[in-house]
C-alpha cells in the first residue's frame, strides 16, 4: 500500500509541476489532496475484508500481555479448563474406540452375529449347532457363514506343557471376517468336517512369543491336547477377536459336532450384497421354521436373531460408557460456569480500563471480541493441557481399567479425539466468554470513570449473572451426585449379594484333560476320568493349610467353566406333552458342598458309595424344588435327565448358588456325583486359611498327579468376585469422582460469589456496624444470601435428577432410580458443603472495622 500510494502522489506531483508549480509546492499540494495515509490504509483494509486478521493479531498480542500481568488468574482458569476438557477428551477417546470406531475387518458393518433363541427353554442370545449352521450356509442368504467355539488347550512344546486359550473354527469364520494370513494359509472347506486329523493356525502373538517369529514353524507340528497337529498358517496380530485366543484349530472328531441338538457353536455371517439385516433375519427365521418341521426333536421352538457384530462386542458397556460421557460433559458445564464467573469478576476489576477504551472510540463489539479472544486463548491453552491429561488418563485406563471392557487395547487419543478437544475449546470459549463479553461491552462509562462502578447497575447485573451461574453449578452437582449415589448403592447391593456359598478363603482353578489320553472309541473313559478327578482332589486336600478340596464344572459368580443346560423330567410325567424343568446340570465330587459352604436343606449329600456301581442319584437345589415340587419334599422322587435312559433318585436338597453377577432369575440346578457322571473338564476348589499363598502349591500338586495336565486360571474366589464387579466398580468410581469434582467446583463458585458480595458491601456493613448493627446478624444475612442460591440450585437439581436418573435404570441393581434415601443424602451433603462455603466469607463481616471501612471508601 505504501508503494501504491506513493505512485499516486508522485503522478499528481508531475501533473502539478507541469502546470507551473514549483517542485516543493507540487509535492505539498499533492499530499494535501491525497489526504492522511493512515486513514487511506484503513479504508483499503476495510474494503479488502482482511482487516480482521490484523485485529485478531492485535487482540492476541494484547491478550498475551494481559494474561502475563495476571498469572494467578491464568493458571487457575487454564488448570480448571484443562481438567474438564481432559476428562471429556479421555472419555470420548474410550467411547470412540469402543462404540464408534469400526471393527478392524473389511466392511465390518456387514458382519452379523447369529444368535439362537427358544422361549420354551428360556434361552436367548444362545449358540447354535454345527448342522444348523451348515443349513444356513446352504440357504444362500449370506455371503459367508462361519462358526467357532472357545476352549483351553494344553500345548506341549519342547517337553513343557502350557495351557492356552484356543479357538475351534470352520474356514468360513476367517472368510466372514476378511482375515488374510501373514504366513502360510488358513483353513480350507474340506477341513470343516470334524476329523481326528485337524490343522492349526497360530496368531502372530503366539508365533513370536513361543517361536521367535521363525518361519520354519510352518509345516511343523504341535502337541495340542495330546494330539499331533500340523501348523499351516499364521494370522496377523491385529486380528483380535472375541476372547482373543492364542491359536485356532479346525474341528476335531470328539466334539460330536454333527449332532443337531448339540448347541455350543457361535456363528457369524456376512450379509449378501444389497441385503439388509432385517430382511436377512426374516428369511432366516423362515429357514428355521422349516428345520423345526423337519427335525422337531431337536429344532422345535428354536429361532434366530441377527445382531450387528459391533453391538454384540460392546454388549452391556454401551449404556455405561454413554452415562459416563454424559456425566463428564455435565462436569464440563460446571467448569464453564466457574470460568465464566472468574471472567465476570475480572471484568469488574477491569471496568475502568474497558470504560477508557470505549471512551477512546472502541465499539462494544470490539470490546466483546477482545474478551472472547481472552477466553478463547485460555480455552485453547486448557485444551492443549487437557490433551496431555487425556493421554495420561487413557494410559492409566489401559493399565488399570476393567479387563472385560471390550477393545480396551485399542483405546487411545487419536485425531478424532484432538478434534473433539478443539471443539470443546470452541464450545467453552462461547459458553464461558459470551456472558462476560456482553457484560464488558455494556460497561457504564460515566460510573466507571468516576470510580463508582461497584454501586452501578452493571455490577448488580453481573452479580445476578454470577448467582445464576452458581445456581446452575449446584443443580448440575445435585444431578451428578444423585447418579453417583444411586450407582454406589447399586454396587454395594451387588457386592453384598448373597451368592449362596462362602466366597472367602477359597482357591479356584481349572483342569482340562486331553482327549487322546482319556478318549476311547470317541467317548471319554468315565472310570479313568473319575479316578483322575478323585486323585486330584485327594492331592489338593493334603496341601499345607488346606481344610478341604473338591471338583465341579464351573466357578460360580462369572468364574468361567462349563454350564450345561438339560431338560429334567419327573418320573410318571415323561410323555410327549410332559412338563419338564430346563436347568443347569453339573457333576461334582462328594466334598463339593462342604468345600464351598453350600447349606444342605433336606435329605443327604453325596457319599463315597455313590459311584458307578451304586444307585444313580442326584441332588437338587431350592430353585428346582420351587419350579417342580412347590410345597413338597422331593427326596425319594425319581427324575430323568435329558440324554439318559434310567431315572435317578433325588437324595437331597441344597441351597441356591448364583452362577453369575448381576444375578438373573436363579435357574434350577441338578447335581450328579462325579463318579457316576464323570467329565473331562474340571473346576477345582481348595478351602484354606490363606488361599492366595497356595497357588503355586496347587499347580505343582496337579502336575504331580499327571505331568501332561497343568492347572490354569488359578485365582481366589474373592478375585473372581472382584473381576465380576470390575466394570460396575469402574462406572461407580468414575461417577463418584465426577460428582465430587462438580460439588467442589460448585462450592468454590458459591464461595466466590459470597466473598465478592461481602467485598462489595464493605462500606454498607461498616456504616451499619457504626450505627449499632449486630455483627452476628450481618453474618446471618450473608449466609442467608448463599442459602437462597443453594436452595434454588438443589430444587432445580432434584427435579432434573427425578427426570434423568431413570436413564440409569439398566445399571441399577435392586435400587429405585428415585430412591428417597439417596436423594436426601445427596441434598444434605451439598447443602452442608454449600453452607460451609458461605460461612467462611461471611465470618469476615465480623472483622470489619467501621472507621477503616469508611476511610477506604
Amino acid at each position: 500500500m505504501d508503494d501504491e500510494m506513493r505512485f499516486h502522489i508522485e503522478a499528481r506531483m508531475k501533473d502539478l509541476f507541469a502546470q507551473g508549480l514549483s517542485h516543493e509546492e507540487a509535492g505539498r499540494q499533492a499530499r494535501v489532496e491525497f489526504g492522511a495515509l493512515t486513514a487511506a490504509k484503513e479504508d483499503c483494509r476495510r474494503t479488502s475484508g482482511y482487516q480482521w486478521i490484523e485485529s485478531l493479531g492485535s487482540d492476541l498480542r494484547y491478550t498475551a500481555r494481559t494474561l502475563r500481568r495476571s498469572p494467578l488468574f491464568t493458571i487457575v482458569a487454564v488448570g480448571i479448563l484443562a481438567c474438564g476438557i481432559g476428562a471429556c477428551t479421555a472419555m470420548f477417546s474410550v467411547v470412540n474406540s469402543v462404540l464408534l470406531r469400526p471393527l478392524p475387518y473389511p466392511n465390518s458393518d456387514r458382519i452379523v452375529r447369529i444368535l439362537t433363541n427358544n422361549p420354551i427353554l428360556h434361552v436367548s442370545n444362545g449358540p447354535t449347532s454345527y448342522a444348523d449352521a451348515q443349513d444356513w450356509t446352504r440357504s444362500g442368504l449370506f455371503q459367508s457363514v462361519g462358526i467357532y467355539s472357545m476352549d483351553h488347550a494344553i500345548v506341549n512344546l519342547n517337553g513343557r506343557s502350557e495351557t492356552v486359550l484356543a479357538g475351534t473354527a470352520t474356514h468360513g469364520l476367517f472368510g466372514t471376517l476378511g482375515v488374510r494370513p501373514v504366513r502360510g494359509r488358513l483353513f480350507m472347506a474340506r477341513e470343516d468336517v470334524p476329523s481326528e486329523a485337524p490343522v492349526a493356525v497360530l496368531t502372530e502373538r503366539f508365533w513370536r512369543r513361543r517361536f521367535g517369529g521363525n518361519d520354519n514353524v510352518l509345516g511343523s507340528t504341535l502337541r495340542i491336547n495330546g494330539r499331533t497337529v500340523p501348523v499351516v498358517g499364521i494370522i496377523p496380530a491385529v486380528f483380535g477377536f472375541d476372547l482373543d485366543p492364542e491359536l485356532w484349530v479346525s474341528p476335531t472328531g470328539e466334539n460330536s459336532s454333527t449332532l443337531r441338538f448339540n448347541r455350543f457353536w457361535k456363528a457369524l455371517g456376512r450379509l449378501s450384497a444389497g441385503a439388509t439385516r432385517v430382511q436377512t433375519q426374516d428369511r432366516l427365521r423362515q429357514v428355521c421354521r422349516r428345520l423345526a418341521e423337519a427335525f422337531p426333536d431337536s429344532n422345535k421352538g428354536w429361532g434366530v436373531d441377527l445382531v450387528d457384530l459391533r453391538e454384540s462386542v460392546v454388549g452391556d458397556f454401551k449404556p455405561q460408557l454413554l452415562v459416563l460421557l454424559g456425566s463428564v460433559l455435565f462436569v464440563l458445564l460446571v467448569v464453564c460456569a466457574n470460568v465464566a464467573s472468574l471472567f465476570l469478576l475480572r471484568a469488574t476489576a477491569r471496568e475502568r480500563e474497558l470504560a477508557i477504551r470505549t471512551a477512546l472510540g472502541a465499539s462494544r463489539r470490539r470490546v466483546a471480541r477482545q474478551i472472547l479472544t481472552e477466553t478463547g486463548v485460555i480455552a485453547f491453552l486448557g485444551a492443549g493441557l487437557g490433551c496431555v491429561i487425556a493421554l495420561a488418563a487413557v494410559a492409566l485406563l489401559r493399565a488399570r481399567g476393567p479387563s472385560d471392557l471390550p477393545r480396551l487395547e485399542h483405546v487411545g487419543v487419536d485425531g478424532y479425539s484432538l478434534l473433539f478437544a478443539a471443539g470443546l475449546a470452541v464450545f467453552t470459549t462461547i459458553l464461558s466468554g459470551l456472558a462476560p463479553g456482553l457484560q464488558g461491552s455494556l460497561v457504564d462509562r460515566q460510573n466507571a470513570l468516576h470510580d463508582t462502578s461497584r454501586f452501578s447497575t452493571g455490577s448488580r447485573r453481573r452479580g445476578r449473572l454470577r448467582s445464576w451461574f452458581v445456581v446452575s453449578e449446584v443443580a448440575l452437582s445435585v444431578l451428578l451426585m444423585s447418579g453417583a449415589g444411586l450407582l454406589l448403592k447399586a454396587f454395594h447391593s451387588l457386592s453384598h449379594e448373597d451368592v449362596g456359598f462362602r466366597t472367602g478363603h477359597l482357591l479356584t482353578a481349572f483342569i482340562d484333560m486331553p482327549a487322546p489320553k482319556y478318549l476311547d472309541h470317541g467317548k471319554y473313559r468315565g472310570d479313568k476320568v473319575a479316578r483322575y478327578a478323585q486323585a486330584v482332589t485327594d492331592a489338593l486336600r493334603t496341601l499345607p493349610g488346606a481344610s478341604n478340596a473338591a471338583a465341579g464344572m464351573y466357578v460360580p459368580v462369572n468364574g468361567g467353566g462349563y454350564v450345561t443346560w438339560r431338560r429334567v423330567f419327573v418320573e410318571g410325567d415323561m410323555g410327549p406333552q410332559a412338563h419338564f424343568v430346563h436347568g443347569v446340570c453339573q457333576s461334582v465330587t462328594p466334598e463339593y458342598f462342604e468345600t464351598l459352604g453350600i447349606p444342605r436343606k433336606a435329605g443327604r449329600l453325596f457319599e463315597a458309595t455313590d459311584d458307578a456301581r451304586g444307585q444313580q442319584v442326584v441332588i437338587v437345589d431350592e430353585a428346582f424344588v420351587r419350579a417342580r415340587f412347590p410345597g413338597e419334599n422331593p427326596v425319594g422322587r425319581h427324575i430323568l435327565l435329558e440324554g439318559e435312559e434310567q431315572p435317578r433318585v433325588v437324595v437331597g436338597v441344597v441351597g441356591d448358588i448364583q452362577p453369575e453377577l448381576p444375578s438373573q432369575p436363579k435357574p434350577p440346578e441338578v447335581y450328579a456325583p462325579m463318579a457316576q457322571e464323570p467329565i473331562p473338564a474340571l473346576a477345582v476348589f481348595v478351602r484354606a486359611q490363606q488361599p492366595d499363598a497356595l497357588a503355586r502349591s496347587l499347580e505343582r500338586a496337579v502336575l504331580d498327579v499327571d505331568p501332561d495336565i497343568p492347572a490354569f486360571r488359578v485365582r481366589t474366589q474373592d478375585e473372581v468376585v472382584a473381576e465380576a464387579l470390575a466394570s460396575k466398580r469402574f462406572v461407580a468410581a468414575l461417577m463418584a469422582g465426577f460428582a465430587a469434582a462438580a460439588v467442589l467446583l460448585a462450592t468454590i463458585g458459591l464461595y466466590g460469589v459470597i466473598a465478592y458480595a461481602v467485598a462489595q458491601r464493605t462500606r454498607e456493613f461498616g456504616v451499619r456496624l457504626a450505627l449499632g448493627a449486630n455483627a452476628a446478624t450481618l453474618t446471618a444475612e450473608v449466609v442467608a444470601q448463599g442459602t437462597r442460591l443453594l436452595a434454588v440450585g438443589i430444587a432445580i437439581g432434584m427435579i432434573a435428577a427425578l427426570a434423568l436418573t431413570r436413564a440409569l435404570s439398566a445399571l441399577l441393581y435392586h435400587v429405585d432410580p428415585r430412591d428417597a434415601m439417596v436423594l436426601s443424602i445427596v441434598a444434605g451433603i451439598i447443602f452442608a458443603a454449600g453452607i460451609a462455603s458461605c460461612w467462611l466469607p461471611a465470618r469476615s463481616v465480623q472483622n470489619i472495622q467501621p472507621a477503616s471501612a469508611l476511610r477506604a471508601e
